[in-house]
């Protein structure tokens, strides 16, 4: 793992500022939330209080109040928005399909309305055969028809007949009791009968006035071949908004609250402009920008799973409200619709003595905190997140500059010393104050003490062989003259082998001498102009008397081979590649010498049969003081002959390489020696 991947997982610690401001942030919503739940609860408790002073409001009629617990199905009046037009369609009302109810065993529903001053029913019956009446029969008594039965608010009883000879229009008949003949017609109800293909729908409307809590409706399905039937029948209590509650309320209204009243069974009597409860969705900022909706599944605003409110029309229902009717206050979180905005709900019980009649209901979105939170969390995720990715290229940029300098002092530490020991470049950033300019300094000065000790071994042979020269030749000199002495018969051989190892050992210092005398005329090697291949045919022709026991095979260009150097130093180069290629050649072998041409570059290649390089050689035979040879003969050899031809090539910006070879060139295997010059275009040659 390289130093920047270190620091860079080094700065998501700054991560942890993101974090810490959403948790900030939730907790700043959970107290808002609470805060917004207790001022819910004050102002129900507020309007709960204002409600029990005047319990006559939760009914329509004062002085007739429902028994406390009557089981009488309630029949509740869902508020209209708009006029209603009496055609016997209910594409008018505006009504969700939960908001009808079954009537009896007969595939029939119904619904009630109000609207205004006015009463609405509406029934949907499943019929197939629907049975008009006759002229004749006034009654219409063998005739499918409704009949609608409940009590005045002057407390009499009150039976209307609803039953029609054709489709259309018409006009309920008053029921009275011990009256024959013809039924007298109700102006004030009116009707419309419109047959369907499953059978008949039936619309109706009343003056709200007309009609008491009691009510009850009579379903009858008459088929020719069968008696009368009674097929459905519903006995409740009227129950629908409350025009004197609704005023009272409006006194209470505030923007963005849901404000609603319920009887003890959690119908609905009153609410304040209930229009405003479609806020209570509020405005779902996951459908925002990307970043509004990665805030916003940050902080998680949702309501608890579980909780989303689910209400018949017309009633609330939920355990806050299961509460307040118990007699205890509740508060509730919860998801309306697929919006997964939390709403706070809150129930207070309203008391008439000691018995619940019925409960205050606020609900409000969380628009007003969500919006506050949101808006603080956006200001503060996007600062911190700005901080922590300056933070972050901060620190990648410096462990960059970092990564960069100590990949400079890597590669100033390989490249500072070369094959022979010698240091090439200098160490950079040694003049910086911290912990790497530190260890650049120490890498200098090692360097330096390395190149010293180095420069002393290469001057060594020189130093050596200047104080030897001296004593070794007394030694000689002694032993020679020991020669023209006397001396008894045992002690000839050992006087000749002494000057033998003294003679011996004057090569060997002379050898030493030659390498150090080569080196320095590198350095100071001049370069001209002359003919590459005519110095190699020359040279091939003069190691035929050199080397009388091998045989040589030169091969050169036709044409001049132009090139700038030294000549004298690549003779001396193509002497040690010639010296290795006959000290390691086969008996009789014939070596190859080669010069060739390919665009800018000379290759000039040895080439003798024989054993191959050893292996564990292959990466030193260039290296100074290395030698391969088996067997030592007369002449010394200190493994310098390939390391002064790897000099003299680089001198002249050249390679050299040694390998393996069995081809066309060689018919057996053996060693090629190939060094490549670079050529140069002069003399005007236009090759």
């Amino acid at each position: 793992m390289t130093l920047r991947v270190q620091l860079f997982l080094v700065s998501l610690l700054v991560l942890v500022l993101p974090w810490a401001g959403c948790q900030y942030a939730r907790e700043m919503e959970t107290a808002l939330r609470r805060g917004q739940e207790d001022a819910l609860l004050g102002n129900a408790r507020a309007i709960a209080s204002v409600l029990q002073n005047r319990p006559t409001l939760f009914w329509r009629t004062p002085g007739i109040l429902r028994a406390a617990g009557s089981d009488a199905r309630v029949i509740y009046a869902h508020s209209l928005t708009g006029p209603v037009e009496i055609d016997g369609y209910v594409d008018d009302w505006d009504l969700a399909a939960s908001a009808f109810a079954s009537l009896g065993d007969e595939p029939a529903h119904f619904a009630a309305g109000q609207n205004g001053r006015y009463l609405y029913f509406f029934l949907a019956v499943s019929d197939e055969r629907v049975t008009y009446a006759t002229g004749a029969d006034a009654r219409a008594g063998n005739s499918d028809r409704l009949v609608l039965s409940f009590i005045t608010p002057e407390g009499r009883s009150r039976r209307l007949l609803f039953a029609t000879a054709a489709p259309g229009p018409i006009l309920a008949r008053a029921i009275l009791p011990g009256e024959s003949g013809e039924l007298p017609r109700e102006q004030r109800a009116l009707a419309n009968w419109q047959e369907t293909n499953a059978g008949f729908n039936l619309e109706l409307r009343l003056p709200l006035d007309f009609v008491s809590e009691r009510i009850e409706l009579q379903l009858f399905d008459v088929d020719a071949d069968s008696e009368d039937a009674q097929v459905g029948r519903l006995t409740g209590s009227l129950t629908h908004e409350l025009q004197r509650l609704n005023e009272l309320l409006a006194e209470f209204a505030q923007p963005g609250l849901a404000l609603r009243v319920t009887d003890e069974d959690g119908w609905v009597l009153g609410a304040a402009d209930a229009s405003d409860r479609a806020i209570a969705g509020g405005t779902d900022l996951r459908h925002g920008t990307l970043l509004n909706r990665l805030y916003t599944s940050i902080l998680d605003t949702r309501a608890p799973e579980g909780t989303t409110q689910e209400e018949l029309p017309g009633r609330i229902e939920g355990a806050h409200v299961e509460s307040a009717l118990a007699g205890v206050r509740g508060a509730a979180w919860y998801r309306a619709g697929s919006s997964e905005r939390a709403i706070i709900a809150v129930a207070e019980p309203v008391l008439d003595a000691e018995r619940v009649i019925g409960a205050v209901v606020l609900e409000q979105g969380s628009e007003r905190i969500l919006t506050l939170t949101d808006e603080a969390l956006t200001r503060l995720l996007n600062l911190t997140l700005f901080a922590s990715f300056l933070a972050a290229a901060g620190l990648l940029a410096y462990a960059t500059w970092l990564s960069l300098r100590i990949r400079r002092l890597r590669d100033a530490a390989e490249s500072a010393i070369a094959p022979d020991g010698r240091a090439t470049s200098g160490i950079p950033g040694t003049h910086a104050g911290d912990e790497l300019g530190d260890l650049a300094r120490s890498f200098s000065g090692m360097l330096g003490r390395l190149d010293d000790y180095t420069g002393y071994l290469r001057s060594l042979a020189s130093k050596l062989s200047h104080e030897l020269r001296t004593p070794l030749a007394v030694i000689s000199t002694s032993l020679e003259n020991l020669e023209h002495k006397a001396l008894p018969d045992d002690a000839k051989p050992l006087a000749a082998r002494a000057l033998d190892g003294a003679q011996r050992l004057s090569r060997i210092i002379t050898e030493m001498s030659a390498a150090t005398h080569i080196e320095q005329s590198i350095e100071t090697a001049e370069r001209e102009c002359f003919d590459l291949a005519e110095l190699v045919g020359a040279s091939g022709a003069a190691y035929r008397d050199v080397f009388p026991e091998r045989s040589f095979a030169v091969r050169v260009p036709d044409r001049p081979c132009p090139f700038e150097g030294a000549p004298d130093l690549l003779s001396q180069m193509l002497d040690k590649l010639i010296d290795n290629a006959v000290d390691f050649s086969n008996p009789d072998s014939t070596v190859q010498i080669i010069l060739s041409r390919e665009r800018d570059i000379y290759r000039l290649s040895v080439i003798n049969a024989g054993s191959a390089l050893p292996e564990n050689m292959r990466g030193q035979l260039f290296d100074s003081l290395v030698s391969v040879r088996e067997h030592r003969g007369e002449t010394p050899h200190l493994g310098l002959g390939l390391h002064i031809a790897l000099l003299i090539a680089e001198f002249h910006r050249g390679t050299i390489v040694a390998r393996d070879t069995k081809d066309g060139r060689c018919d057996e295997s053996g060693v090629e020696l190939e060094v490549c010059l670079p050529a140069q275009r002069i003399w005007g040659s236009s090759e």
